[in-house]
């Protein structure tokens, strides 16, 4: 999930930003893969930083990676509290962004206005 301010802030020059926006509509079309824009006016709260809901299936207990900001440091945790948290807000946030079949015609529309 990305929010508009990370997809649209232009990175060097044009023909970078289109091999940007070349590969996110690449990674778009995999089966394995779903990519959903949150509008900066989505009614949602936003968190204050990145964060991973990792499942690895198995025995194994599902964990949270948060960034915490601080250059390289995080803070990981499978509380079973923490976890649904974290949880709970990734679902309202994906409720609240763009359906990701509208990623593409997205994409491409700020391929157009910013390459």
């Amino acid at each position: 999930m990305s929010d508009p301010t990370r997809i649209c802030a232009t990175a060097s020059g044009p023909s970078v930003m289109r091999n940007q926006y070349d590969e996110v509509l690449r990674m778009a079309a995999l089966p394995n893969v779903t990519i959903q824009v949150l509008l900066t006016d989505a009614p949602v709260k936003r968190l204050w930083s990145n964060f991973t809901i990792l499942d690895l299936g198995g025995d194994r207990p599902t964990t949270v990676q948060v960034d915490t900001g601080l250059g390289s440091a995080m803070s990981m945790s499978d509380r079973p509290a923490t976890v649904a948290r974290f949880t709970r807000w990734f679902n309202t946030m994906t409720a609240s962004a763009q359906p990701p079949e509208e990623t593409p015609t997205f994409v491409e529309t700020l391929k157009r206005e910013k390459t």
